[in-house]
């Protein structure tokens, strides 16, 4: 459905783990789609990192055996380091810039308990997307994504599947 509203899931490795000074207080992580995507202006609430509670790629382990990933998972995704969950995100059109708290500038400050982003680890998020207006859109159709110092090679679009509601009537007989 053209204009329609999605939850995406993205997920990204980590070659080398970000390392800046604690002058610099937070890190970006953007993603940029296809032209005619459009993230919300303010686009922290249709945002969610994968902990706990949202990854189902997450490995666990039962009776001392790792389960297997699910279907859709490609490869094992670990939860979001704790203390370092976005706090801002800035959608423009197709692009979203996500600011992520640097684990540095938290060491030297001990605001609170945190983790770190480890090297060769892949992670998680889910962000809310408006479909293109118009299917046939002209133009590079791939997506990316953008982490401190790192960025991914373009990946192709896929067919973003929205379904408008239907109403049924029980009639009594």
């Amino acid at each position: 459905v053209p204009n329609a509203t999605n939850l995406l899931s993205f997920y990204f490795q980590i070659r080398d783990h970000p390392q800046y000074p604690p002058s610099v207080t937070h890190l970006t992580l953007a993603i940029r789609g296809p032209l005619g995507f459009v993230f919300a202006e303010d686009c922290l609430e249709g945002l969610k990192v994968f902990d706990a509670e949202l990854n189902k790629c997450a490995p666990v382990v039962v009776k001392r055996k790792q389960t297997p990933l699910s279907d859709w998972c490609p490869t094992i995704i670990q939860n979001w380091p704790i203390g370092l969950q976005p706090d801002a995100c800035h959608g423009m059109g197709s692009t979203a810039k996500i600011s992520v708290p640097n684990s540095e500038m938290l060491r030297i400050h001990h605001t609170s308990e945190f983790g770190e982003f480890k090297d060769g680890t892949t992670y998680g998020f889910r962000l809310r997307v408006k479909n293109r207006g118009d299917a046939n859109v002209e133009g590079e159709l791939h997506w990316a994504i953008d982490f401190a110092e790192e960025a991914s090679q373009p990946f192709e679009t896929f067919a973003i599947k929205t379904f408008e509601a239907e109403r049924t009537q029980l009639i009594l007989a």
